[in-house]
């Protein structure tokens, strides 16, 4: 099959399009996620709006939620990728709102990471007996929040391939 490429790229790790016309004048497309949703749990404002300011320049789109009640409710509404989910949270408790936001989702969707300032093994089970994929332990090293938003989202973002016949 012969091709004639014609890419599209952003300056983001995570958006990327390759397009290219084949010679019986189909296209063949591969996509790599648009743009991931990630929800922001944190009841600091500080730390959320740093937080939402790191994850804009890695081309992510933000929600925010401040409290646990905010949480569950813009989980439902946006559907987001990810979710970085503080313990320390006012009315119902961390572990309590990723146990319902899992009632609420698909299985293993979204990606939840559980954020503590707590080292404790028995910190870390119950996260991730909740619910959690994963957690962190504050303060954030933003190089590993990279790594693992990029591991997380890799798996949920698999390149994809489509054939549309007779487009051009």
């Amino acid at each position: 099959m012969n091709f004639t490429n014609i890419s599209k790229s952003s300056p983001s790790h995570i958006f990327s399009e390759v397009y290219a016309v084949t010679n019986d004048n189909s296209l063949f497309a591969r996509t790599i996620n648009f743009f991931p949703r990630i929800l922001i749990v944190e009841n600091d404002e500080d730390t959320r709006l740093m937080m939402k300011y790191l994850l804009k320049l890695w081309n992510y789109r933000i929600i925010e939620a401040s409290d646990d009640e905010d949480a569950i409710q813009m989980a439902e509404i946006h559907r987001p990728d990810l979710i970085l989910i503080s313990d320390r949270l006012q009315k119902i408790d961390a572990l309590t709102t990723t146990r319902r936001i899992r009632q609420l989702s698909e299985p293993g969707d979204p990606v939840i990471i559980f954020i503590t300032g707590y080292s404790e093994p028995s910190v870390h089970a119950s996260a991730l007996a909740a619910g959690a994929n994963d957690f962190m332990i504050k303060p954030i090293d933003f190089g590993q929040l990279e790594i693992r938003l990029k591991k997380y989202l890799r798996k949920k973002y698999k390149p994809h391939e489509t054939s549309v016949k007779g487009v051009l």
